[in-house]
């Protein structure tokens, strides 16, 4: 029997059809324009286990975290179900499990044009993650359990980076469904958590948490029906491979490899040579969309030495406020934990004075007459102040521009609507046309055209 598709080979067939080349790595030849253009795509590991900030155990909804098995990260699944072979972090120390979030950032950081030769200019995860080791568990075999070596610096990847396939640093820094539909646990009820959650927005927008049409849902048949069918359609999901899945061995052949051997899992149903040793032998991870640590890739930019950022949200900048202090656990979407984002506080000022300034200093723009699916664009520009942050890098103090273009759509964010996005850019492009925006259009293009 095949095995299910995977997230590698969506994104090869997009790659290709795009005409982009097998045989394109990081240290490519690239146009004259980007040569010398630092690149730093950013992923997450799913590491899985601790109790830290974004995990289950630090959620005041826990209730709504699938019984408390989500725990884990899904390596194969039987005929029956059961999450037979699994993985978690596990700190070694330096760290207790109590700081160990549920993703870890990841970055490639690169040189555009450097050659094959060339390493990443940058580490591939922040030092402290050196003593976590992969613990694998197989729970067919009588809870068999065997713990890879500590991590280490990922070194295997910063040393080859020029050699690393570019569709593999795409499907890492998008897998966007790779952190829930990874997570071990009763897949039906997470199906059904999914389904309320779609449900719910589709009546309430994005505010379902507040909205009175949520609380009346299953009095009305046709949403019953409906996330019934959603429900079911969900739960064959939970069976396709939606990670990049990675071995701790060469990184130019890492995710084929680690690709290879999730099928063979699948196929087979039982860990390689029906032993987890295998698997800790070769340190079989998964690698999941960089939006699970970082939803606006300015931390990351920020960790990278940026001093000036600008930033276009297609959505109000609460992923952006996110960033600063004072954001809670419970802000959490509960439908969707213990896949939730975690929240990396990156700068000092408090996130309500950020939500109270956006408000009263950034820039609306006039946005076209007839449009369909665009609501807002506003513009804003901003200093602050950094922190130390253990897991990106910061350090404390560093004053940061940040140039922010936020536009606000009635279109869902979901992958599906290809045409409304096409709608939207089409919206976007028209309303920043409008001879009343001059001067804003002259404010985002000397921000983007900065080097």
């Amino acid at each position: 029997e095949d095995a299910p598709p995977s997230w590698p080979e969506f994104i090869e067939a997009l790659w290709y059809a795009g005409g982009g080349k097998k045989s394109a790595t990081l240290g490519s030849s690239v146009n004259s324009w980007a040569q010398g253009k630092l690149w730093a795509a950013q992923s997450a590991i799913h590491t899985l286990g601790g109790t830290g900030p974004g995990t289950c155990a630090d959620c005041p909804k826990s209730d709504f975290c699938h019984n408390g098995e989500g725990r884990s990260v899904k390596v194969g699944r039987n005929v029956d179900g059961d999450d037979y072979l699994q993985y978690k972090a596990q700190p070694n120390g330096g760290f207790s499990e109590s700081d160990l979030p549920s993703y870890l950032p990841a970055f490639y950081k690169f040189g555009l044009g450097s050659g094959h030769e060339a390493s990443l200019f940058a580490p591939f995860v922040q030092p402290k993650f050196d003593s976590v080791s992969f613990q694998y568990i197989n729970k067919a075999n009588e809870t068999t359990e065997s713990t890879s070596q500590p991590v280490g610096s990922f070194s295997f990847i910063e040393g080859a980076g020029g050699k690393i396939p570019v569709v593999d640093v795409i499907g890492c820094s998008s897998a966007a469904a790779g952190g829930y539909f990874s997570v071990s646990g009763d897949f039906v009820n997470m199906a059904d958590a999914i389904a309320d959650y779609l449900i719910n927005q589709y009546i309430c927008g994005s505010d379902w948490l507040e909205c009175e049409a949520a609380k009346v849902v299953e009095d009305l048949s046709f949403f019953d029906s409906t996330k019934e069918e959603l429900s079911e359609l969900l739960q064959k999901y939970f069976d396709w491979d939606w990670a990049m899945w990675s071995t701790m061995q060469d990184a130019s052949t890492s995710f084929a490899e680690g690709d290879q051997l999730w099928k063979d899992i699948q196929k087979t149903g039982t860990a390689p040579e029906g032993d987890v040793q295998a698997l800790a032998d070769t340190g079989l991870f998964a690698m999941v969309d960089g939006g699970y640590v970082d939803n606006t890739a300015v931390a990351v930019a920020v960790a990278n030495g940026a001093t000036e950022v600008t930033a276009i949200i297609c959505a109000d900048p609460t992923y952006l406020f996110n960033l600063f202090a004072g954001v809670s656990s419970d802000l959490i979407t509960p439908a969707f934990c213990p896949a939730c984002m975690d929240r990396y506080q990156v700068f000092a000022e408090k996130n309500s004075t950020m939500w109270d300034l956006y408000d009263s200093q950034s820039t609306p723009l006039e946005i076209v007459g007839n449009g369909t699916l665009l609501e807002s664009i506003r513009i804003w520009n901003f200093t602050a102040t950094t922190v130390e942050n253990q897991w990106f890098g910061t350090t404390a103090g560093r004053q940061v521009h940040i140039n922010v273009v936020c536009i606000s759509s009635s279109l869902p964010d979901a992958f599906y609507n290809y045409n409304g996005q096409s709608i939207l850019v089409s919206e976007v492009a028209q309303s920043i046309a409008l001879p009343s925006n001059s001067a804003a259009a002259s404010t985002i293009w000397k921000w983007l055209s900065k080097s």
